[in-house]
């Protein structure tokens, strides 16, 4: 069983689409997708992952990324849930002020950190490592570094101990809001 527990616009659902192929596979954000993934208010993920540990082993993975690119990342993902329809219409100045109205806001939180906590082992902090893995018995608990996505497939080969190749889902690239959020991140400054 492999859970993608990670905050949003980290690469998960690159995560999702590649490891599918090899084990079942459950991607949230938070303890309340999983809830509405199941169609089961009743369901606590917490609670999944120690059952699913106890029998097998279970991957929980994550992957962290720079804390302005995923805010910068998630605005563009939700412009029209942030802004609305005529996002378009405005300037990169405008664009910047209504970032900065809900800056704070946005991917402020490292999903998986909840399961450290449950399992009481230590959290991660960043460094210079292009992923970490954390074992506790069944219990696999990875984090990758966005920053090294480009060699996801070597990194996940190596902890899965069997060929993976990426598949890229839900690029930023592929999407009409790519040249502005290229712009903005340029020029941005916190």
């Amino acid at each position: 069983m492999i859970f993608i527990y990670c905050g949003g616009k980290c690469g998960g659902s690159t995560l999702r689409e590649t490891l599918k192929s090899i084990d079942t596979v459950n991607h949230l954000h938070n303890k309340r997708d999983y809830k509405f993934l199941h169609n089961n208010m009743s369901l606590d993920i917490l609670d999944e992952i120690t059952k699913h540990s106890k029998e097998k082993p279970t991957y929980v993975i994550d992957a962290y990324r720079e804390r302005n690119s995923r805010k910068i990342s998630s605005f563009f993902q939700n412009i029209n849930y942030h802004i609305g329809g005529d996002w378009k219409k405005f300037s990169l100045v405008q664009l910047m002020n209504e970032f900065k109205k809900i800056y704070d806001d946005l991917e402020n939180y490292e999903a998986i950190d909840e399961v450290f906590n449950h399992f009481n082992i230590p959290l991660l902090t960043p460094n210079d490592e292009p992923y970490t893995v954390v074992k506790q018995g069944n219990l696999i608990l990875v984090k990758l570094k966005f920053s090294h996505i480009e060699d996801w497939g070597t990194h996940l080969t190596e902890i899965f101990q069997q060929p993976i190749t990426i598949v890229k889902d839900n690029l930023t690239k592929d999407k009409e809001i790519y040249p502005l959020y290229c712009l903005f991140k340029s020029v941005f400054k916190n």
